[in-house]
């Protein structure tokens, strides 16, 4: 493709190591809030759950977080209460440290 001779490897593999970094901090929010739900899931199959083991504090917990996720999947960024907007904008501004416009308005990889 045409598109892709254009781009900066450089700054791609930079973007791209911003979006693991990403996608790992998310991952590792989720493991945290989910382990103890599917700590209770693993005792549900081994039958703990049966013998008297119930959910704790932390795995309603993790079913409120999935909940509260399920919602914010479904509604458009622009109607996310303000205090749900600070990550999404924390991430913003770091890829937008990692690129600026030049006068013309062209892009300008750092």
């Amino acid at each position: 493709m045409n598109e892709d001779k254009q781009l900066n490897p450089e700054f791609s593999e930079k973007l791209a190591a911003l979006e693991h970094e990403q996608w790992a901090h998310w991952a590792r929010h989720m493991l945290e809030v989910l382990g103890p739900l599917l700590d209770y899931g693993k005792a549900m199959t081994t039958g703990l759950a049966k013998q008297g083991a119930g959910i704790d504090h932390d795995g309603f917990d993790a079913i409120v977080a999935i909940v509260d996720w399920n919602r914010q999947i479904d509604t458009p960024y622009i109607d996310l209460p303000e205090n749900e907007k600070g990550s999404h904008r924390e991430w913003a501004d770091r890829v937008l440290r990692l690129i600026h416009l030049n006068d013309d308005g062209s892009l300008n990889a750092k």
